[in-house]
């Protein structure tokens, strides 16, 4: 069993170990050749389009081990490029992505030690999961990929954050305007060059609530029913306000905005244990699951 650098020769079977591991997750699409190798180039900036004081430059290595010849598993890693005397970003290592056959756990665990063992020789201080870049754009390793999760507690990784995928189809539910919206100012923020969709409510020139809303990376444009997904990537309400209908009203106001754009599902997500918006997702008709876990592997 080898670790080696990818190569295009690899790209066909990398697409099929993708794919398996995708159609589990929403919108379960199927990838292209095409899309998997732009990924792998745009992974490290795929959402600096919508923060860009945070989009960072990356030393890249992306890694496949090979059992008699065939791709077994596969991962995509980067330390931040040092800025003068500080990292531009952060001290740690990010793993974009990783794919394996599931029945191929030595696989695994020699595709992680590799990288393990050249973050620390690096001077990294840790390795971080990130938003995984052939998703949609939700946070962290989808529990139901029982191999990944295994092999990444296996070299050390904990837990740092767990999030719940709520996903819904834009069926615009009743809700009553909130009381306290008869005084407050209501706007919109769009922005098509980054698919942003921004509702905002204002009282007295301060922020009283937001709702968020991207479009699915361009990229991505060939899956089935591209234009027909956004995810909800913010919700807020400032805390005097909160418990007043003010969450609900702003994301039946983003469903509205959104099926007038065609769209007909919405993806978001939350912690685990935040009760709060899991069951305002349900009173809106959002599905909850699955669950994806944060992970990080902290050096000595």
């Amino acid at each position: 069993m080898d670790c080696v650098d990818f190569s295009p020769n690899l790209l066909s079977d990398l697409t099929r170990l993708v794919n398996t591991q995708l159609l589990t997750m929403p919108p379960g699409w199927t990838l292209t050749e095409a899309q998997v190798a732009q990924t792998i180039v745009l992974a490290p900036n795929l959402w600096g389009v919508h923060y860009p004081e945070q989009d960072s430059a990356f030393e890249l290595e992306t890694l496949c081990v090979l059992d008699q010849g065939h791709l077994v598993a596969a991962a995509q890693w980067g330390n931040p490029i040092q800025q003068g005397n500080r990292s531009h970003g952060h001290s740690s290592s990010v793993l974009f992505w990783i794919v394996a056959e599931p029945d191929n756990v030595e696989s695994l665990h020699l595709l992680l030690e590799t990288i393990v063992e050249r973050s620390r020789a690096a001077g990294s201080q840790r390795i971080t999961t990130t938003r995984f870049s052939f998703g949609v754009g939700w946070l962290g390793i989808p529990v139901s990929w029982h191999h990944v999760i295994e092999a990444l507690q296996a070299v050390g990784f904990v837990v740092d954050n767990r999030w719940m995928i709520l996903t819904s189809t834009v069926n615009i539910p009743e809700v009553s305007t909130p009381q306290p919206l008869a005084s407050i100012h209501t706007t919109w923020q769009e922005d098509v060059n980054t698919s942003e969709w921004e509702l905002r409510l204002h009282k007295d020139g301060m922020l009283v609530g937001e709702c968020s809303a991207w479009g699915i990376p361009q990229h991505f444009s060939d899956c089935e029913e591209y234009s027909n997904w956004v995810t909800v990537e913010w919700l807020g309400v400032e805390p005097e306000y909160q418990r007043k209908g003010i969450g609900s009203w702003l994301i039946a106001e983003q469903f509205r905005r959104q099926a007038q754009r065609g769209v007909t599902h919405l993806i978001m997500w939350t912690e685990t244990n935040n009760q709060a918006l899991r069951g305002l997702g349900r009173s809106l008709g959002f599905q909850s699951g699955p669950e994806c876990w944060d992970f990080q592997k902290t050096f000595d």
